[in-house]
């Protein structure tokens, strides 16, 4: 009876340990940078980090956000992409409506990119945030978060 306990014990612990070994290995791992501002657009580059596995159903979001969380959405030249390969790179372009610019260039608001990806392996999803403030020295747009 000890030696039938001992195995379950363990072989709980040691799924346990799988599973979570799982989680952690197969999730996706991405890299958000800017890339400027070009011809009124706000340029982002995500990186998909993962070595053997693609990301599957990319969405984007950029919008501003301002102090008390209130959002305005961009258009984005592809919200949607389906298929991001390993270690490769694609540069999304949010187009910045004239009203927002000013705001954007007095420090008002903030601009927030926000992305989710799903690991075509394995299945499991993971969302990054990363948000940018205009910079009045260097005339760029900095990561805050």
């Amino acid at each position: 009876m000890e030696i039938f306990i001992y195995n379950l014990i363990g072989g709980i612990i040691a799924s346990g340990i799988i599973t979570l070994g799982w989680v952690i290995l197969f999730k996706p791992r991405f890299s958000i940078e800017n890339e400027g501002i070009e011809k009124g657009k706000f340029r982002v580059k995500i990186i998909n980090k993962q070595i053997y596995f693609s990301a599957i159903n990319v969405k984007i979001e950029v919008c501003t956000i301002n102090k008390i969380e209130t959002t305005k959405h961009f258009n984005i030249d592809r919200e949607e992409h389906l298929l991001l390969k390993c270690r490769k790179d694609r540069v999304f372009k949010a187009e910045i409506p004239p009203e927002y610019e000013q705001d954007l260039k007095e420090n008002k608001v903030d601009i927030r990119v926000h992305v989710y990806a799903t690991h075509s392996f394995s299945g499991f999803g993971k969302e990054y945030e990363r948000i940018y403030r205009y910079d009045v020295k260097t005339g760029n747009y900095l990561s805050v978060k």
